[in-house]
């Protein structure tokens, strides 16, 4: 009784978790789950998952984004919006967000870290474009078959203000007002 073999990854670097035995894997992934779309981060420790349904259609391209940051709940001066956690982008709209991390059957956020994940004798970080390395039967599976035009990972979130949108980095140039633009000119 595998949920994996159920899922089609998108994009995965190994997150995985069971809140009933309450051990995780640390990392991130994306899959699509029948009409849901689901994103995990797992610190190994604490993991965070959020799934949409139904934003996604099949037969086009769509830029899938996720940004994380260890939420900071103590500080009630920090506006709920401004908080951090787990959001999902959907061509750069944003479609929902999770500040709390999830439980396990014993009613925790713990889980324990597991640490042997290494794949063929090496050590990750591997990140892995339309499948997962499922820890329980040490095999790929979740294969999307789906079709990928680039992946983009970004060391901090992309910002927004009055003199400058980095958010159209998101689109990776797809914007129709750039569709005449060289590398240049977009750089």
């Amino acid at each position: 009784d595998n949920p994996i073999k159920s899922r089609k990854y998108v994009v995965s670097s190994g997150a995985e978790y069971d809140p009933a035995t309450g051990r995780a894997y640390p990392g991130f992934a994306v899959y699509h789950e029948g009409p849901e779309l689901v994103a995990v981060v797992s610190t190994g420790e604490e993991v965070w998952e959020l799934s949409v349904t139904g934003l996604i259609m099949n037969e086009s391209w769509v830029n899938i984004g996720i940004t994380w940051n260890k939420p900071n709940l103590s500080d009630t001066t920090i506006p709920i919006s401004k908080l951090g956690g787990l959001e999902m982008f959907i061509n750069k709209e944003k479609v929902g967000s999770t500040l709390l991390p999830e439980f396990t059957d014993a009613g925790m956020p713990t889980f324990t870290a597991e640490t042997s994940y290494q794949i063929n004798g090496e050590d990750p970080p591997v990140v892995m474009l339309g499948c997962h390395y499922d820890y329980g039967s040490s095999n790929f599976g979740g294969f999307s078959g789906a079709e990928y035009d680039e992946l983009a990972i970004w060391t901090r979130k992309l910002g927004r203000n009055a003199t400058h949108d980095e958010t159209l980095f998101f689109l990776g140039g797809s914007e129709l007002e750039f569709a005449e633009v060289n590398a240049d000119q977009f750089a």
